[in-house]
């Protein structure tokens, strides 16, 4: 959508706000044409992306209901209507501008999670220290984990014990001790001294990177409200478009007509329901939260009912004094 390059959709929204603020003072003053120019400047450049827009989906074999928008703006200018094109006109920019917003913040949360993947890991071979990358490791390697490192594969102790923060995977507060034998999940942190892991997967096998493969399918999965709105999009354009007509040819009045089009010209805030998924999925990732996928994420704003395995993912082991009680004692003197 040309509405999504940065530029150009600043450009476009300063014209929006400039032309809006202009418009309504110019009305005030009586200044008909310098309000009419005003309104109808940046609305017809939003209906020329649109239409731009409109016309690259067709030629991608997708029909969306822009048309109705690029209709909207079209029709209230040539009625004379110049303040609604406007306004339609804003909502589009703005919503666009919106969604690209919630875009990029999903995007950093991802990569956020992402930074967080060593790059690096410490083989001990024989005595001999040497540092490899990460798709390097082999199952039967033997790695040394240094204090404040993240665990790079799953594996399991070999010369130990283990002090691991294993909050960004279950929650936990707390650090956990795994000794010799025990196993060890990537993406955790050593929280303690240094210790010998021997890798039973290889890093492209290991837990974390299923968390990060799980979040960027998720980015990439159409949630059900959006499939929802692509399946229907063909079917509301026409019951819109033949609404229209039939109202138009009943009363004889266009401006019915165009009432219907800017009430049926879709806020492009709902097409946004995909990014939020986005984001909410890479952030709760990010806090050790794991959903499977933008369905999973929709369904949960019907749960009534919450069920945990421990305290532990719901504690953070502070515990503040909110009050003291005394008995048979003059808190005074307390």
């Amino acid at each position: 959508m040309m509405l999504a390059h940065a530029r150009l959709r600043a450009v476009i929204l300063g014209l929006l706000v400039v032309g809006l603020a202009v418009g309504l003072m110019a009305d005030a003053l009586g200044y008909r044409q310098l309000t009419i120019v005003a309104w109808d400047a940046p609305a017809t450049i939003v209906a020329l992306v649109v239409a731009i827009d409109f016309i690259a989906g067709l030629w991608r074999g997708t029909l969306g209901v822009d048309l109705i928008a690029l209709l909207a703006i079209a029709a209230s200018i040539a009625l004379g209507q110049h303040l609604a094109g406007v306004i339609v006109a804003a909502m589009v920019a703005g919503g666009a501008a919106l969604e690209e917003y919630a875009g990029a913040r999903a995007r950093r949360e991802l990569a956020a999670l992402v930074s967080r993947t060593p790059v690096i890991a410490h083989r001990t071979r024989d005595g001999v220290i040497v540092d490899i990358a990460i798709a390097a490791v082999a199952i039967g390697d033997e790695l040394i984990i240094k204090p404040g490192e993240v665990v790079p594969v799953d594996g399991a102790v070999v010369q130990g014990p283990a002090i691991l923060d294993e909050s960004p995977l279950t929650g936990e507060p707390l650090p956990v001790t795994r000794a010799v034998d025990q196993t060890v999940r990537s993406g955790v942190l050593n929280a303690g001294g240094p210790f010998v892991l021997r890798g039973t997967a290889t890093a492209a096998h290991s837990t974390f990177e299923a968390i990060v493969r799980l979040v960027r399918s998720a980015e990439r999965e159409r949630p059900p409200m959006a499939r929802l709105a692509d399946r229907w999009a063909v079917a509301f354009l026409a019951i819109t478009l033949a609404s229209c007509g039939a109202v138009w040819l009943w009363t004889g009045e266009a401006m019915r007509a165009l009432a219907i089009l800017v009430v049926a010209t879709p806020c492009p805030l709902i097409l946004a329901t995909p990014v939020a998924l986005i984001c909410g999925i890479s952030r709760a990732a990010k806090r050790g939260v794991i959903i499977k996928g933008g369905g999973a994420l929709e369904r949960l704003s019907r749960a009534n009912v919450a069920l945990f395995d421990k305290t532990g993912t719901l504690t953070t082991c502070q515990f503040p004094l909110k009050r003291l009680f005394l008995n048979s004692c003059d808190r005074s003197a307390a």
